[in-house]
């Protein structure tokens, strides 16, 4: 089958930047799974499947959208990668940090126009489990598609030498900052990089090359949960960050994430005031060497997109 993924809901055409995480995740899914796949900014294609990435601001746009896969009856599938629950995004109270400021509001109408193409989508992927379970109850076919291993990234060629101790990257927010803080606080050297942090967003071929040179490679989620608040756990494990760190072969250590943390068996975790101590411990005699090299072949075993990822395509296109 053809996937043609389209990303003009986003933006000018350079958005395929910040995109490319995910892009380059669905092309070597599908394609390890046996189909092929391109990339347009804004061409339908009736012999494909039209894929979009959630992220519709643009209500005009979703209405037009809408229209032509009625008229022209286009095969339309969605990719939710954002987490959902109870019909909204936890972490939207706490005010995301964006560029331009706080733009929670733009989030709620983001989810409202998806919640109008999951409806008549012909089905959704979603990276989380209980998004799917959230869009289950809205629309058909809609299947939880995990982010597995794709072999994008070769194993058996010298890496360089591992000169950073820990690292983090990602949007910088209150809690992420102040955990961070903690750590080196604690006299643990610690890289962090992304939208916010003195050493801002950086290009993937940089990132990368930092991932590989990490030790330990921490997963940090956007928020801390608050009990007192009465309010939904808004922690979640960025599924994108945690596999470009597994698939390394990097130590990987997150905050205890009770809910959506799929990758639990193939890193350390550990309570935000234990964090510090389970760094010390990983990077004391190099033991962070032996589990970062066992969560990685844990997770390439356990989590092939051709075991993970093929059921959920074939289900979908079953109906076709």
């Amino acid at each position: 089958m053809w996937f043609n993924i389209l990303v003009h809901n986003h933006g000018p055409p350079d958005i395929a930047v910040p995109l490319s995480p995910i892009l380059d995740y669905l092309q070597q899914s599908l394609r390890a799974c046996g189909h092929s796949v391109s990339v347009s900014y804004d061409q339908l294609f009736h012999e494909a499947i039209n894929l979009y990435i959630e992220g519709f601001h643009d209500t005009d746009f979703v209405d037009r959208l809408l229209a032509a896969k009625q008229t022209h009856r286009l095969k339309i599938g969605l990719i939710a990668t954002e987490l959902i629950v109870d019909n909204q995004i936890p972490y939207a109270e706490h005010g995301i940090v964006y560029a331009g400021g706080d733009k929670s509001g733009l989030l709620r109408l983001r989810l409202a126009n998806f919640g109008r193409l999951v409806a008549q989508a012909d089905f959704v992927w979603c990276f989380l489990a209980r998004t799917a379970d959230a869009y289950a109850r809205q629309g058909r076919h809609v299947h939880y598609f995990p982010v597995g291993h794709t072999g994008m990234v070769q194993s058996a060629y010298p890496r360089p030498p591992k000169d950073i101790d820990i690292l983090f990257f990602g949007t910088a927010t209150p809690h992420r900052q102040s955990v961070i803080a903690k750590l080196q606080s604690a006299g643990l050297k610690t890289l962090a990089f992304g939208r916010g942090f003195p050493a801002g967003h950086l290009p993937a071929i940089y990132m990368q090359s930092l991932i590989e040179r990490a030790k330990i490679g921490l997963n940090l989620t956007l928020h801390a949960y608050d009990p007192s608040l009465n309010s939904i756990d808004p922690r979640f494990a960025s599924c994108m960050r945690v596999v470009e760190m597994l698939e390394r072969g990097v130590c990987v250590v997150s905050e205890d994430i009770p809910l959506d943390n799929p990758y639990r068996p193939f890193m350390q975790a550990a309570g935000l005031d234990q964090l510090a101590a389970k760094c010390v411990q990983l990077l004391s005699n190099d033991a962070w060497m032996p589990v970062g090299q066992s969560g990685q072949q844990a997770f390439i075993t356990q989590m092939r997109v051709q075991d993970v990822c093929q059921p959920v395509i074939d289900a979908s296109l079953a109906q076709y």
